[in-house]
């Protein structure tokens, strides 16, 4: 039997039956007010580089980063959000169709703004410097549990478990992890791109069930789906929801207001 399809049988039967047990952090059970997402880039350096993140703690207002990770063709971790180069590359080809040293020769560019793409490694040098915590967006692809494997194996070796969150848009990504780690931090990326009947479903399966059988942490969910009254009823459940992306400075203000975190591109 196909591994892929062993672990969705597995699995189902696993939450079906039982729950796992919320893990406690220390560095992420207080309150998360500020998420530079994905390094908090704008206006300081192109989204998603440690350039990004150094410039960001200069500011000293950031209390978690995160950024998003892909695999490359030859299975290498980095730090990206697209799937493919078309927006920042200018190329029409997806990341992991291209080696890591063929990705090195393409410049990105937002606006003012040059970088090269680059690994997890290189951010994981950085955070061991700083000792700040991060929310790892694990991107689903063709190769998802070789990145999973990959991710962990680089966050365990430089000793960040401890100061990293994992989060992903795909549930089986994060049953995936939850399964070779009971003691990892967990979160759930979730949007909703329709208001038809499955898709409130599936959304309520998600922020509902799944939240609590993989024993999450956080859900990041768009501000768009949200209420105040959503957001305190999962705060008695023991999750913090962060939505995104929260720019606007009113917008800012109210959820400021209100002692809710949020996720945002702009560190003032």
């Amino acid at each position: 039997m196909n591994f892929f399809i062993f672990l969705i049988l597995f699995l189902f039967f696993l939450l079906l039956f039982s729950s796992f047990r919320r893990p406690i952090n220390a560095y992420f059970s207080t309150y998360i007010a500020i998420v530079a997402h994905r390094g908090g880039f704008q206006n300081l350096a192109v989204e998603n580089t440690t350039s990004a993140i150094a410039k960001a703690l200069q500011k000293n207002k950031v209390d978690v980063f995160e950024i998003d990770l892909e695999f490359t063709k030859d299975h290498k971790v980095v730090v990206f959000h697209d799937d493919d180069l078309n927006r920042l590359g200018n190329i029409n080809k997806l990341i992991e169709e291209l080696t890591f040293e063929e990705l090195q020769k393409i410049k990105l560019k937002q606006g003012k703004f040059h970088a090269r793409i680059e690994t997890l490694d290189e951010f994981l040098k950085l955070q061991t410097k700083h000792q700040f915590r991060t929310i790892l967006d694990v991107k689903p692809g063709k190769n998802n549990y070789k990145l999973a494997k990959g991710v962990y194996k680089l966050v365990k070796d430089y000793d960040l478990l401890h100061l990293t969150c994992i989060t992903s848009f795909s549930p089986c990504l994060l049953l995936y992890f939850r399964l070779f780690d009971r003691e990892l931090t967990l979160s759930m990326s979730v949007e909703r791109d329709s208001d038809s009947l499955f898709a409130r479903i599936y959304y309520k399966f998600l922020v509902d069930f799944l939240a609590h059988k993989l024993a999450l942490s956080f859900l990041l969910i768009h501000s768009k789906l949200l209420s105040v009254d959503f957001i305190e009823r999962k705060l008695k459940q023991g999750i913090q929801v962060l939505p995104w992306t929260i720019n606007d400075p009113e917008a800012k203000k109210f959820y400021e207001r209100n002692k809710i975190g949020y996720l945002t591109d702009i560190i003032e």
